[in-house]
């Protein structure tokens, strides 16, 4: 740009000065600011002028002083300042003003020419400046921006300067800290710069640290004498290339296995043709051993007779229209066999000329199982049209695309009036959208269908047909075809009419009977009840004039007629005992046992507390290991069943014996088993299941009293309400009687 555009700032108190100053200048193409006093000087600096002329001597502030504050202010820090002084200067007052941060100092009288020099170069000291603090600043940030990690060390092998990313990777060094000191801490390798003061060249050295991989590399500078004068250090973080190297080389080594484990063979060609290049898998295909040279001719020399001259054409397209060449030949083997072979290339342009490369694959095994799935297939429509069924196939949405022989001949109907829909035509109209409905169903589930259906003959008459569907699932577990069948059931469905119409005569036979029996069981009922009641009197007359005799005629009796009065008593008892046990479980037969949820803690503690007085006058030692559960059962059968197994536990235990009851509760999968345990005489396993049957004792009465009858209850009232009983014992072991019924 041109100097009109430089502004000098002129601060002197002589105006002569000034204005001479001020019109040279001017000339010069400067544009001239003019200041009196210090104060105004101060004020102008706003306008930043590019040199301030600074006088001396100023009426309200010495010049040196003036320059100090401009100096010291970082907004005006960097305008030259160039003292002027009209009087005698001493040497020393010239020394302070520089030494104060003036850039120059003229003593009058100088020269015009003198004084436009020393501003000009002002000028150009102040744009170097600028220019070198930009470039620094420059240097600085593209230091910092690098993003590998760099400091320079001294000739002593201080660390001087280090950019950002290595005070980020490895930490801040310490102030004059040599780089072997900031290495061990940091856990750096030194080898690359001592390797450069010994060779004093570049250097490099490779190293791990925490999992990473690095390369530091030390370039030596070096003075003219090729004395190391210090080292730029650059350390690289290479773990993402190394491990990118690393997983190529994987993927390479996969790639390889890959194809030699696939079998595939390899071939290239520079066109047209010059040489063919295959691996040894590629020979292997055509029957040569790995060693062989080949070249196109051999290569169709090898190829059965019948095909050579269509593969040429094929290849010969494919060249010339750059296409990709896919064809299946077949290959003379030196054993006179003959293979199939699958070629697959493709031809490319490059700055060498065209090329073509590609693969083979042996499908001989391919060809010879297609082969034989369509065998296979023919022999399957074969036997589909051999079965009695109508067969057919569908697509996932229902449409036919198959229908055997059979469909044919039952429908008079060609097969392809019966693909897609056509087939709903042949149902009766009343199953028409049934059949639709069930197929959809099935469809959505992915499941198979049955249903029965209508389908017309050939006179247009309708038989019955159970129509079963299986649907095939591919790989993404959705429909890909419906396999299906359609089994004649008219014979099944005239049974199942007839059958129909004698299972309404039966349920009316039933419903008469019943009302026969329901008379029958009231009568029984109350025969029952009229037996007990007669049995009953008597026995309350024989139980009460025996005990009569007791009581009022025993000193009368001798002591065999006391023993027969006693027998007489104790028989009524066992009676009246055995007849209510009959009783209850007669009733038992009867009543109703719907379930209910039943706390089998309430209810043990209910049946320990009916037995409270024999359980103390025997000390009997009780243990109930709560909680015990909840089940679905009859409180009150439960009651009684519960009742039964205490009290067999308490009375079949030796007279010298302390019982001893265990009750506790054994969860299963969707039951719950009650244990009732004793320490009792035990029972043979061959009576297991005997003493569960009415009226069935394997012990005296006198020994151990009891009618024969309350397992019998037991085991009733269990299984009414829909439970099991059972029980593990041997003589002398005691026994464990448990009681299984569902969980609430």
């Amino acid at each position: 740009m041109p100097e009109q555009q430089l502004t000098v700032l002129i601060v002197d108190d002589t105006e002569e000065n000034r204005y001479a100053v001020s019109r040279y200048l001017t000339r010069a193409g400067f544009q001239v600011l003019e200041a009196r006093t210090a104060e105004e000087g101060l004020r102008k600096l706003t306008h930043n002028p590019d040199v301030v002329l600074l006088d001396v001597r100023l009426p309200d502030m010495v010049g040196f002083e003036v320059c100090r504050i401009i100096k010291s202010d970082p907004r005006t820090s960097k305008i030259p300042v160039l003292h002027t002084s009209a009087t005698y200067t001493r040497s020393g007052d010239k020394i302070h003003g520089l030494e104060g941060g003036a850039d120059g100092y003229l003593v009058a009288p100088f020269e015009p020419e003198e004084l436009l020099a020393t501003i000009r170069s002002l000028i150009r000291v102040k744009k170097a400046e600028a220019a070198a603090q930009t470039a620094a600043l420059q240097w600085e940030a593209t230091f910092d921006a690098i993003s590998d990690c760099i400091c320079l060390v001294n000739s002593h092998g201080a660390i001087t300067r280090h950019n950002a990313a290595f005070k980020e990777s490895f930490g801040t060094p310490a102030t004059n800290e040599s780089f072997e000191t900031f290495a061990a801490r940091a856990d750096l390798d030194v080898r690359a710069l001592r390797s450069m003061h010994e060779s004093r060249r570049r250097e490099s050295a490779f190293f791990t640290r925490r999992g990473k991989y690095f390369r530091l590399t030390a370039d030596p500078l070096l003075d003219s004498d090729n004395a190391v004068q210090g080292a730029v250090l650059i350390v690289s973080d290479l773990t993402h290339q190394t491990q990118a190297e690393r997983a190529l080389k994987v993927a390479q080594n996969r790639l390889d296995l890959a194809v030699k484990s696939s079998g595939l063979g390899l071939w290239h060609a520079e066109l047209p043709f010059a040489a063919l290049i295959w691996n040894e898998e590629c020979k292997a295909h055509f029957g040569l051993p790995p060693e062989a040279e080949v070249d196109i001719e051999v290569f169709y020399q090898k190829l059965h007779p019948d095909d050579r001259e269509p593969v040429r054409k094929a290849l010969a397209n494919a060249i010339e229209n750059h296409q990709p060449f896919d064809y299946d030949y077949r290959v003379m083997q030196p054993d006179g066999s003959i293979r199939w072979i699958r070629a697959i290339g493709a031809t490319t342009s490059g700055p060498g000329g065209d090329r073509i490369d590609g693969i083979t694959m042996d499908i001989t095994e391919r060809k010879r199982f297609i082969d034989e799935l369509q065998e296979s297939k023919e022999r399957y429509r074969t036997l589909l049209d051999a079965l009695p069924q109508l067969v057919w196939t569908a697509l996932p949405d229902g449409r036919f695309d198959f229908v055997s022989r059979q469909w044919s001949t039952y429908t008079r109907k060609s097969a392809h009036t019966q693909l897609g829909w056509g087939w709903l035509e042949s149902l009766h109209p009343d199953d028409r959208s049934i059949v639709r409905t069930a197929l959809n169903d099935a469809a959505q589930r992915a499941e198979e269908f049955s249903i029965e259906v209508r389908i017309a003959n050939a006179e247009g008459q309708h038989g019955w047909f159970t129509l079963r569907a299986v649907p095939l699932l591919g790989r993404d577990q959705q429909i890909a075809k419906w396999f299906g069948t359609c089994t004649d059931i008219n014979t099944i469905v005239s049974a199942r009419e007839t059958m129909a119409t004698a299972a309404s005569e039966l349920e009316r036979l039933v419903a008469e009977r019943t009302i026969q029996l329901e008379g029958s069981v009231q009568e029984l009922e109350s025969f029952c009840y009229t037996i007990a009641h007669d049995l009953r009197a008597p026995l309350r007359a024989m139980q009460g004039f025996s005990q009569a005799l007791l009581e009022d005629y025993a000193s009368t009796l001798d002591s065999q007629g006391r023993e027969f009065a006693t027998r007489v008593s104790a028989a009524a008892v066992r009676m009246d005992l055995l007849i209510t046990d009959l009783l209850e479980y007669s009733r038992l037969s009867r009543m109703d046992v719907s379930p209910v949820d039943v706390p089998l803690d309430e209810v043990v503690q209910k049946a320990l507390h009916l037995h409270s007085d024999y359980i103390e006058s025997r000390s009997a030692d009780v243990i109930v290991q709560k909680p015990l559960g909840k089940v679905r059962a009859h409180r009150v059968v439960m009651e009684q069943v519960l009742g039964n197994l205490i009290g067999n536990a308490l009375k079949f235990v030796d007279k010298q014996t302390r019982p001893r009851i265990l009750v506790r509760q054994e969860e299963l999968d969707a039951t719950l088993r009650l244990w009732v345990e004793d320490n009792g005489i035990g029972i043979e396993p061959e009576h297991h299941s005997r003493i569960f049957q009415i009226f069935e004792r394997l012990h005296a009465t006198p020994s151990f009293p009891g009618t024969g009858v309350g397992l019998a209850i037991v085991k009733k009232g269990v299984e009414r309400m829909g439970g099991s009983v059972g029980v593990s014992s041997e003589p002398g072991k005691g026994s464990k009687f448990w009681v299984e019924l569902p969980k609430a």
